[in-house]
């Protein structure tokens, strides 16, 4: 008695796909823009394989064009920080798109602040001493999306000392 193992129809449907299929070309709807890739094994450039899973992930909310802008869409952040691919300007990228993107205020949040934001990065761009105030500015933030347990507890500890404060400042 011989076991075999052969390929059912589907299977071989797939295969015979997957070898003759062309490049899958993605191309962003207006009105939205391309973000990343994500999935197992999908990085900047993927080529998609049987049993890839790889979703191409676009912003509905798209950057009004300038000329200076950079592509990642945070204006502000990739001006004080020189790069669109600086740690700081990643972290607020991704948190757009992972929690602000998924709420309506966070989508209005993000219109509004992509209609008005770039002549303000602009004029932050060409200010030394403005971009190291804005990265000031901009570092709470960072923190607190990097570390959200700990940004709490900070954020809890200087509420409970602050009325504490007060009282021994009007007993002096």
């Amino acid at each position: 008695m011989s076991v075999g193992y052969s390929r059912s129809s589907a299977e071989d449907e797939r295969l015979r796909i997957a070898r003759n299929t062309p490049p899958i070309t993605t191309t962003a709807a207006s009105g939205s823009f391309f973000s990343h890739w994500t999935g197992t094994g999908c990085g900047s450039q993927i080529t998609l394989t049987v049993g890839m899973d790889c979703v191409a992930v676009f912003n509905s909310v798209a950057p009004p064009p300038s000329q200076s802008a950079p592509p990642s869409g945070c204006f502000i952040a990739t001006a004080a920080y020189g790069s669109p691919l600086a740690e700081q300007v990643v972290t607020l990228r991704r948190f757009r798109d992972e929690r602000l993107l998924r709420f309506a205020a966070g989508r209005e949040f993000v219109r509004l602040y992509y209609r008005h934001s770039p002549p303000l990065a602009d004029y932050i761009r060409e200010r030394d001493s403005l971009r190291a105030a804005v990265r000031w500015g901009l570092w709470p933030l960072v923190f607190a999306i990097k570390h959200p347990g700990l940004a709490a507890a900070s954020a809890l500890v200087m509420l409970l000392l602050v009325p504490g404060w007060r009282r021994a400042r009007r007993t002096r």
